[in-house]
């Protein structure tokens, strides 16, 4: 027994002297062993100096060669992670979405949608791929509203109050035909709309729709992480009616009375960019212990109409009660027997205009409208007569008075600057903005008002209300009865407009 104890304690000696291998598994760069993992990894992919290798438990390592080896250079966790491939050029890794799917509108043999990044050149045999940051479609709307909109997707699948979608929906084009004949009508994806989930339940959600949203029943839902909304430039809605009515009571401060400014109009914007408007403006009528002045002006216009601007052209009629013609105007005779200034648009009680319009900005978004008029009217001149002798050369006449020593002749008609009207709209919020709205001119109407404007129902297609209110200054003149009378004062207003 003691002769075995010398050849066993060598046997021993020997096995302790040799090499043992590594437990795991290795991975290997050509020839070269790089690392050694505890289980066989889901991927490795070299490309030059670089190595990227996917564990089995979903950790991406980065490898790095250099002077001293392989080294490693990164290490981050990916557990949606299954694969690694070149693709034009540049590494790849295969990730799988993860969803929730109620069981109820759950489709047997419905293929789950991706979002496609990439794709690899032609002839490379690879798995689709997803980013983990791209849009993932969920659902579909089921219902329409007056801006809302109900979705088939709830608290099932991680979505919440304040979760930002997208919807997708679908339209006919014409595209050149394939056979280089003609065109052909092609059904493509559009971007319907995008909005903000309100109200969710299970299985359900109330989503309030952004401006410039026309979502459809069956259009597509996708979950983003960011919001797309777009106040202030949201997209051009055509194919609509608008009516609106502002009234602005006016408080008479030096003569006791009071007067309203109001307008009213109807546009039509088509479906494609162009636009008609029936505007009248000012529709101003006063009540005072003096005369009751009325100023009422109408204009027929139309123009291009597209998302950031519009422009157009119109023509109208406008009209102050009295005979303007009489304010007090006073003709100075000139001792080189020179004519007389030709008759303003504030002597003139009614005529022709023509408007010029413009619009800079998004008409749901922020924007400028400008609008201008000019007016046709008559031009006079005047001279002396010699009838009227021992007068002074520089004496001021009525022209009531002065018909016995002035010769008055028409010299035909030109346009005269006649007054001009700006707005300025500003979005606060989703529904509501902030505008400011001025207007003066020959028409005897003065106006300029601060306030805010919402809607109340809907958010600016088919069927929205909304409703502004203002506070702010404003002025009538005319001549009623042969009496100069002017209304002037602190004023408010109120204003509604409908879409259909």
């Amino acid at each position: 027994m003691s002769s075995l104890l010398p050849l066993l304690l060598l046997a021993l000696s020997a096995q302790a002297d040799e090499p043992v291998a590594p437990a795991g598994h290795p991975v290997m760069a050509g020839e070269v062993q790089v690392t050694v993992l505890p289980a066989e990894p889901q991927a490795v992919l070299q490309q030059g100096d670089s190595l990227w290798v996917l564990s089995s438990a979903g950790d991406l390592q980065t490898w790095q060669v250099g002077p001293e080896g392989w080294t490693l250079a990164s290490e981050q966790p990916m557990p949606q992670a299954s694969g690694l491939f070149l693709a034009q050029g540049e590494p790849w890794v295969v990730v799988h979405e993860v969803k929730a799917l109620p069981l109820g509108h759950y489709e047997p043999g419905r293929a789950a949608p991706v979002a496609v990044v990439g794709a690899p050149p032609t002839g490379e045999s690879q798995p689709a791929f997803v980013s983990a940051g791209a849009p993932s479609e969920l659902g579909s709307v089921l219902s329409v509203g007056q801006g809302t909109v109900v979705v088939d997707l709830g608290r099932i699948a991680g979505i919440g109050p304040g979760t930002d979608l997208r919807f997708l929906g679908t339209q006919l084009v014409e595209v050149p035909s394939l056979s280089g004949e003609g065109l052909e009508e092609r059904e493509v994806d559009r971007v319907s709309g995008s909005g903000r989930v309100r109200l969710v339940e299970d299985d359900r959600a109330l989503v309030d729709v952004d401006r410039g949203g026309r979502v459809g029943v069956g259009d597509r839902v996708e979950l983003v992480e960011k919001g797309i909304h777009y106040p202030a430039a949201p997209e051009r809605l055509g194919g609509l009616r608008e009516t609106g009515l502002i009234v602005r009571p006016v408080l008479g401060l030096d003569t006791l009375g009071v007067a309203f400014i109001n307008e009213l109009w109807t546009t039509w914007t088509f479906e494609q960019p162009w636009y008609a408007t029936v505007r009248v403006t000012p529709l101003a009528l006063g009540w005072s212990r003096d005369g009751n002045p009325i100023s009422v002006a109408g204009l027929i216009s139309g123009g291009y109409d597209a998302r950031y601007l519009s422009v157009g052209l119109g023509a109208g009629w406008s009209m102050l009660n009295g005979d303007p013609s009489d304010w007090g105007r006073s003709y100075q005779y000139t001792e080189d027997g020179g004519g007389w200034g030709a008759v303003q648009f504030d002597d003139v009680d009614n005529a022709f205009s023509v408007v010029q319009e413009a619009r800079l900005g998004s008409r749901d978004g922020v924007n400028l409208t400008v609008r201008n008029t000019f007016v046709l009217v008559p031009q006079q001149e005047s001279s002396w007569n010699g009838s009227c002798d021992g007068e002074d050369d520089y004496y001021y006449y009525y022209r009531d008075n002065s018909e016995e020593c002035y010769d008055i002749t028409d010299t035909g008609k030109s346009f005269e600057y006649g007054g001009i009207a700006m707005a300025l709209y500003v979005p606060v919020g989703s529904r509501t903005d902030l505008f400011s709205d001025f207007g003066t001119g020959g028409s005897g109407v003065t106006w300029v008002e601060g306030g805010v404007a919402t809607w109340l129902r809907g958010h600016g297609d088919k069927g929205s209300l909304g409703i502004s209110v203002a506070a702010g200054y404003g002025s009538l003149q005319a001549q009623p009865n042969d009496e100069w009378v002017e209304l002037y004062g602190p004023l408010v207003s109120l204003g509604a407009r409908w879409r259909w």
